[in-house]
């Protein structure tokens, strides 16, 4: 098998086993026992070594040697060694104590570790907790550079209004909450439809500029001219229609498939 396939057994089993702030490290250049380094943070030391046990039996059953298995019960830290890829699997305390990222470089994360706010601006109900407890889902496998805020703002529907009248007043709630210095991205049934692959790449190529990511959902008569004119950029989700309580689910799922494509995780396929 290959090291991919390896690659993936590893990230495919932490998952599952809600371990959090997977980050991967490329050090083939830099090291003479491994090619990556998996770092992942786990909630006490019972889940530790909960997550250490899954990934050695999944590796067994797909036949790969394990070279090692280091770290006691009560150490916050165990370690997973497969070869050409070396798992540490850490409690938040021994990863902010030992900071690995840091020993070995920033550099070498397969992506940048650089803090990134992205906002959702929705016109709609508060999360219920279905909702909340399937957004946490994700939001728990992001890593902490990653902050993600909702700003939920109540529909003017009312059959008193028009539905230009709607629009208006929704769209003045929402540009209440936008900042120049945001890069907004509004959904509009017109808008552009790109793939997972494109949206990883809008995302993540902004990282760098400093600016809040700032993704816009309008009411069901939508945004008006002036948001959709002002955002940088206007994308179309589908040509279905869906609910809005769905359709934030379905925004943060894309927002953490888009952080997997760009760390290499098999997540995406």
């Amino acid at each position: 098998m290959s090291k991919k396939t390896l690659s993936e057994i590893c990230n495919n089993s932490l998952t599952d086993s809600k371990a959090e702030d997977l980050l991967v490290l490329d050090v083939e250049n830099i090291s003479s026992f491994a090619d990556k380094i998996i770092i992942a943070t786990a909630t006490s030391n019972r889940h530790a070594l909960s997550v250490s046990e899954k990934l050695v039996e999944s590796l067994k059953e797909n036949k790969f040697n394990i070279l090692g298995v280091e770290g006691e019960i009560d150490s916050g830290w165990v370690l997973v060694d497969c070869g050409d890829i070396v798992v540490n699997i850490m409690k938040k305390e021994q990863r902010d104590f030992y900071d690995l990222e840091g020993l070995w470089g920033e550099k070498n994360s397969i992506y940048s570790r650089k803090l990134m706010i992205i906002k959702i601006i929705s016109i709609g109900n508060k999360l219920n907790t279905w909702e909340q407890d399937s957004i946490n889902f994700y939001l728990k496998q992001l890593p902490k550079n990653l902050k993600i805020e909702f700003v939920n703002l109540k529909s003017h529907q009312n059959p008193n209004y028009s539905e230009s009248e709607v629009i208006k007043k929704e769209s003045q709630l929402i540009m209440s909450k936008l900042s120049k210095d945001d890069f907004i991205i509004a959904f509009d049934m017109n808008g552009d439809q790109i793939c997972s692959k494109k949206f990883s790449d809008l995302i993540f190529n902004n990282q760098e500029s400093d600016k809040t990511i700032t993704f816009v959902i309008g009411g069901s008569f939508g945004l008006s001219s002036e948001i959709k004119d002002n955002s940088n950029k206007v994308l179309s989700a589908s040509l279905f229609t869906f609910p809005h309580r769905l359709f934030r689910l379905i925004l943060v799922e894309q927002i953490y498939r888009a952080h997997t494509i760009v760390n290499n995780m098999p997540y995406h396929k």
